[in-house]
């Protein structure tokens, strides 16, 4: 394959699919490539998959030999994991791919991260300049990919670019966002009625697609040594996110509450979190409701609705992050919103059997 071939890790993943498809059309080779066993795009003339567990020996080195570039999406992104777990993947695995790439002469090394790495602040909006500090064992990882990236790539020659989304959501998505489908159907199937919510706390979610978009542009765009938030355009409050969610479905809210005082929700969260067999059970239950609802759909039960205790500080305060510095690359957004993007989200997951159809 052309040395200007682009690796893509982690391409069986929601992101990692579309950045295959783009990177295609764009006219680059690809190699695609994921643990063995996933469901990864089909190979073309112009696009090679080749399986790989990251954490094998001399499994990087194979999979740089014939690319120019390498955009390293790979990561275990469930939040809830301890650090032990998450470190061979996301620490390990990142570091000896960066110096494989680096030995086989690639020209440029785009990293995903995440956005929820920043410093929390009492401004709730985090441009690129703001300090980073994970809070949490995954954040941890990110952070420390950064760090030393960026500090091994200013004396190489390998460039790197890091990219730091926003809350993801999109086809194939399994994860975070992924569990908002779950809810009407819980509250429909249960319940019987819709609540819907208005005001909360704001934050800018991401489709899935626009992420690898953005990744595909930085490519050739982004400058070396440098990180790019990628959150849409659209900072919307917590409960018009789940209003959404409802109306993607064809429900309609019979009922509009208010969101609690953020105040409020900060000390009903803390608790929450403090009272773990609490917070394990209503995951239990969630996950139960839900099995039900796949049973009698005939669902393939690829979601589950689960509360990440890592995850609560997006319902008791704003976390926005702005996208200026990557629009001034150039870059515009396909879904400039969540209320854009997640009907359509929904309507995969129905054709697919992933959640009940209306």
């Amino acid at each position: 394959m052309a040395k200007d071939a682009v690796l893509v890790t982690g391409a069986a993943g929601s992101v990692g699919h579309f950045l295959v498809e783009h990177l295609r059309q764009a006219g680059y080779g690809v190699v695609a490539t994921d643990r063995p066993g996933a469901p990864l795009p089909e190979a073309s003339a112009t696009v090679a998959v080749q399986p790989e567990d990251l954490t094998a020996p001399g499994a990087p080195a194979r999979l740089v030999q014939d690319v120019g570039m390498v955009i390293h999406t790979a990561a275990l992104i469930d939040i809830g994991l301890p650090f032990e777990r998450l470190e061979a993947v996301n620490v390990t695995a990142t570091r000896e791919l960066f110096a494989a790439a680096e030995r086989a002469g690639v020209r440029r090394f785009v990293f995903f991260s995440s956005g929820s790495i920043y410093q929390k602040d009492a401004t709730g909006t985090y441009t690129e300049e703001k300090p980073i500090a994970g809070s949490n064992d995954y954040e941890r990882t990110k952070v420390m990919c950064e760090e030393f990236l960026l500090r091994e790539a200013r004396p190489k020659r390998t460039e790197v670019v890091v990219v730091r989304p926003s809350l993801i959501y999109g086809p194939r998505g399994k994860m975070l966002g992924a569990a908002l489908a779950c809810i009407p159907p819980i509250v429909h199937e249960h319940l019987r009625m819709q609540l819907g919510f208005s005001g909360g706390p704001r934050s800018n979610w991401v489709h899935a697609e626009d992420v690898a978009r953005a990744a595909a542009h930085l490519l050739e765009k982004g400058e070396s040594g440098e990180a790019y938030n990628v959150g849409d355009d659209d900072p919307i409050p917590f409960g018009e996110v789940v209003n959404v969610a409802v109306e993607a479905y064809g429900f309609r809210p019979t009922a509009r509450i208010p969101f609690p005082p953020l105040g409020l929700m900060r000390v009903l969260a803390t608790q929450l979190v403090k009272a773990g067999f609490v917070f394990n059970g209503l995951n239990r239950g969630f996950d139960a409701l839900w099995e039900r609802i796949c049973r009698k759909y005939d669902l393939r039960c690829e979601l589950h609705p689960k509360l990440d205790k890592e995850a609560m500080p997006y319902a008791y305060q704003d976390t926005i992050f702005p996208n200026d510095k990557v629009k001034q690359t150039g870059f515009s957004f396909k879904y400039p919103s969540f209320r854009d993007g997640f009907g359509p989200t929904v309507k995969w997951y129905q054709k697919e059997r992933w959640v009940p159809t209306y």
